[in-house]
C-alpha cells in the first residue's frame, strides 16, 4: 500500500515552524503533558481515512514556533489497531522533526517497547519519563543520565500535572531538531545478518524512508509496506526468508519481539533501581470491587453512577437551556415581526432555525458530564478494567470487550454511545458497535414505550412486557453483531492483552479541559444535521400555511406512509408520529397528543390491540434519531453507514412489528 499523504498537509505548518510529535502508551499523562504545554489553543481532527481523532497545537517558545501533535495512545507499532496505523501513518508521512515518546517512570519496563519500535523508524526522538514523583513515592530511581548515554537520545524526567520538567524538554526539542542525534539501533542476534540483507535490497526503493525498518517489517510479516518493491526484490527477499528459516528453525517475529525485550529487561537492571514496590490500594480494590462473581454487578453498578451524572445532571441543565430556549422563540418572534417580516418567515426563524439550534444546545450539557465522567473513568484506571471483564461476553458475538461501553451508555442516549465507539480499537469494531447500539432504547424511548405499554396492557402485566422488550433489545444486539461478523468475515475478537494501571486521582481541571474540547467538537459536528433536520420538519408542517396538519406535507406523507402501514392498521396518524420520532424519540409522543388527545388513552379500542402492540414494537426499535444517525455519519466519515443504520433497523422492526401483530391476534 502507497501512503499518499505528503508532509504538512494533513497538519498545514511553515518550513520555519517545529513539527514535534507525542507518543505513548495509553494512561501515561501523554495528553496530559500535552495540554499543560498547549493550553485552550488546540485542534482537533478525525486522521484522514480514519475515526481515531487527533489534537494539535501551536505554540512559542524561545522565539521559536512548534506545532505539537498529540498522537493516540498505543502500545506499540505494529498496525494492528486504527491508532498504531495513524501514529506510524503520521510519522512516515508528516516526518515529525522530533518525536516524543512519553513513559511513565513506574511503568517504564512495559513502556520502552514502544522507545524502540519508533527508533526504527526515526532517530530525532526525544523519551520523557513522566510522573517522576510517582516513582518517587514508590521507591523507584531512575538513573535518567545512564539511559540518555545508553540510548544517544535526550531523556527528560517530568510531572505533567505540575509542569515540571517541561521547560527542559522544550530545550531538548529545539536541541535534537538542530542536531543529529544518533540513537541506538536494537541489534537482532541471529537473524541481524538477514535484516542486514533485506535493507541493502529494499534501499534503491525506500524513497526516503528507513531502509532497516521495512526490512524489520517484512520479517514480522507486514504486508502493508509504504513502498512498492520489483518482482525481482520480491523474490530475493523472500530467498532470504526461506533460508533463514532452515538455519534458525524460529519465526523472526518472535525473535524480533524477544530482542526488543531483551533490551527493555537490560536497561531495566542497569539503570533502574527499586525498593518494594507494591500497589496495596489497587490491590485492595480489585479484589474488593472486582472480584469474581460481583465483578459484572461493579461493572454495571459504574455504569449505572455515569448513567445518573450524564443524564440527571446534564438532563437538568439540559431543561434550564430549553427553558430559556422556550422564552427566547417568542420573543425572537415578536422582534422579527416588529422588523416587518411577515408571520411566516418569522415563524419559520424563530421556531425552525432557533429551535433547531435550541435542541443542539440542550444535548451540550448532557455530552460533555459524560465526556467528563468518561474521562475521570478512564484516568482513574477503571476503564481498562471494565473492557477485562467485559471482553469474555462480547468476545463471542466477534465485539471486543470495550464494545460493552458504547453499548451500556446507548441507554441514556445513543448519541452518546455512537461517539463512545472512539474507544474501540478498529474501524469494524466500530461500524459493528454503531449499528448493533441503535437497538438499545434510549431513555426518551424508554419513557415512550413504557407510558404506551401502560395504555394498552393491563397494569400487572405492564413491567413484564416491558422486560421482554428489553431482552429482545439485546437479542436483536446479539443477533446484528453475529451476522455483521459472518458478512465481513472477521471471525471472533482476538484476545487482547491490556495494562490494568493503578488508580491514580486525575486533574479536574486537564480533563474538564479535554471534555469541553471533545464535547465542542460533537457540537459542531452533529449539530448541523441536527438543526438542518429541525428546519425540514418544521416546513413539513406548515406547508400550505395554516392548514390543518393532515392537509399539510407531512400529512400527505403520513397518508402515503399509511399505505404500507395499513398492513398493520397502522393509519396516517401513528405514520407522522413515527416520522417525528426521526427528529427526536420523544416527539412521538407529542404528535400522538396532539392528533388524539385525550383519546390516546383509549388507543388499543380506537386502532384495535394487535394494531397497537405492532405500533410499539416498531417503535421500540425502528429507526435511530436523526441525532444518532448524524453522529454515525460523523464518526465514521461515512453517510452510506448512516444509511445502512437506518434500513436496517427499519427491516428489524417492521419484521418484529408483524411477528407481534400476529401473536397479538393470537392472543385476542
Amino acid at each position: 500500500m502507497k501512503l499518499e499523504l505528503d508532509r504538512g498537509k494533513f497538519i498545514p505548518h511553515e518550513k520555519d515552524e517545529i513539527l514535534v510529535a507525542f507518543a505513548g502508551n495509553p494512561n501515561v499523562g501523554k495528553s496530559t503533558l500535552f495540554n499543560k504545554i498547549t493550553g485552550l489553543n488546540q485542534h482537533i481532527g478525525n486522521w484522514p481515512g480514519k475515526t481515531v481523532e487527533i489534537a494539535w497545537s501551536r505554540i512559542t517558545y524561545k522565539d521559536r514556533k512548534l506545532v505539537i501533535v498529540d498522537l493516540p495512545g498505543t502500545y506499540s507499532l505494529s498496525g494492528m489497531s486504527e491508532e498504531e496505523q495513524v501514529a506510524i501513518d503520521f510519522i512516515i508521512n508528516e516526518k515529525p522533526d522530533v518525536t516524543v515518546v512519553i513513559t511513565d517512570a513506574s511503568a517504564l519496563a512495559r513502556n520502552l517497547y514502544l522507545l524502540f519500535q519508533v527508533l526504527e523508524l526515526t532517530s530525532q526522538v526525544i523519551l520523557v519519563v513522566n510522573m517522576m514523583d510517582e516513582a518517587k513515592k514508590w521507591g523507584i530511581h531512575i538513573d535518567l543520565e545512564g539511559l540518555e548515554k545508553e540510548l544517544g537520545i535526550p531523556v527528560i524526567g517530568t510531572v505533567a500535572l505540575t509542569g515540571e520538567g517541561i521547560r527542559e524538554l522544550l530545550d531538548a526539542i529545539l536541541h535534537v531538531k538542530d542536531s543529529k542525534i544518533e540513537a541506538r539501533n536494537v541489534r537482532y542476534p541471529i537473524i541481524e545478518k538477514y535484516v542486514q540483507e533485506i535493507s541493502e535490497i529494499v534501499k534503491p526503493y525506500i524513497d526516503g524512508y528507513s531502509a532497516r525498518w521495512i526490512a524489520l517489517r517484512i520479517l514480522e510479516g507486514m504486508t502493508d509496506l509504504p513502498i512498492t518493491l520489483p518482482q525481482e526484490a520480491t523474490k530475493k527477499i523472500e530467498k532470504i526468508t526461506q533460508q533463514m528459516r532452515i538455519e534458525g528453525k524460529y519465526d523472526p517475529k518472535l525473535l524480533i519481539v524477544r530482542a526488543r525485550y531483551d533490551l527493555v529487561d537490560d536497561l531495566v537492571l542497569r539503570y533502574i533501581k527499586r525498593r518494594k514496590i507494591e500497589d496495596e490500594i489497587t490491590e485492595k480494590i480489585d479484589l474488593t470491587i472486582f472480584k469474581r462473581g460481583i465483578n459484572y454487578l461493579s461493572v454495571f453498578g459504574i455504569f449505572y453512577i455515569i448513567f445518573w451524572l450524564a443524564f440527571e445532571v446534564g438532563g437538568y441543565f439540559g431543561e434550564l437551556i430549553d427553558s430559556g430556549i422556550n422564552i427566547v422563540i417568542p420573543l425572537v418572534y415578536d422582534v422579527l415581526l416588529s422588523a416587518g417580516l411577515s408571520d411566516h418567515i418569522s415563524r419559520f426563524i424563530a421556531e425552525g432555525v432557533i429551535g433547531g439550534v435550541g435542541v443542539v444546545l440542550t444535548f451540550f450539557p448532557l455530552v460533555f458530564i459524560f465526556y467528563l465522567s468518561y474521562s475521570f473513568i478512564e484516568n482513574l484506571g477503571i476503564m481498562a478494567r471494565m473492557a477485562f471483564i467485559m471482553d469474555r461476553i462480547f468476545s463471542k458475538l466477534g465485539l471486543e470487550g470495550k464494545a460493552f461501553f458504547p453499548l451500556a451508555l446507548s441507554f441514556g442516549c445513543n448519541v452518546v454511545g455512537v461517539t463512545a465507539t472512539r474507544i474501540l480499537s478498529s474501524r469494524k469494531q466500530k461500524i459493528m458497535s454503531m449499528i448493533t447500539l441503535s437497538f438499545i432504547p434510549c431513555a426518551p424511548r424508554i419513557a415512550v414505550l413504557g407510558l404506551l405499554i401502560s395504555i394498552v396492557f393491563p397494569s400487572w402485566i405492564g413491567p413484564i412486557i416491558f422486560m421482554i422488550y428489553i431482552l429482545v433489545s439485546f437479542m436483536v444486539v446479539a443477533f446484528t453483531a453475529y451476522l455483521m461478523n459472518k458478512i465481513t468475515k472477521q471471525g471472533g475478537s482476538e484476545s487482547f492483552f491490556i495494562e490494568l494501571p493503578p488508580y491514580r486521582i486525575p486533574s479536574l481541571k486537564v480533563i474538564s479541559k479535554i471534555s469541553l474540547i471533545r464535547t465542542e467538537g460533537f457540537v459542531l459536528r452533529a449539530g448541523k444535521w441536527m438543526v438542518l433536520g429541525s428546519i425540514i420538519i418544521w416546513i413539513l408542517v406548515n406547508i400550505p400555511p395554516s392548514a390543518s396538519i393532515e392537509y399539510t406535507i407531512a400529512g400527505m406523507i403520513g397518508g402515503i406512509l399509511a399505505i404500507p402501514g395499513s398492513l398493520l392498521g397502522l393509519g396516517w396518524r401513528e405514520m407522522i408520529a413515527l416520522l417525528f420520532g426521526f427528529a427526536a424519540k420523544e416527539l412521538t409522543l407529542s404528535v400522538l397528543y396532539t392528533l388524539y388527545g385525550s383519546a390516546l388513552y383509549n388507543l388499543p379500542a380506537i386502532i384495535g390491540f394487535p394494531t397497537a402492540v405492532a405500533f410499539m414494537t416498531i417503535y421500540a426499535y425502528y429507526t435511530p434519531c436523526i441525532a444518532t444517525v448524524a453522529a454515525i455519519v460523523g464518526e465514521s466519515g461515512d453517510k452510506k453507514l448512516g444509511l445502512l443504520s437506518i434500513f436496517y433497523s427499519l427491516v428489524i422492526a417492521l419484521f418484529l412489528g408483524v411477528i407481534s401483530y400476529l401473536i397479538a391476534i393470537l392472543l385476542t
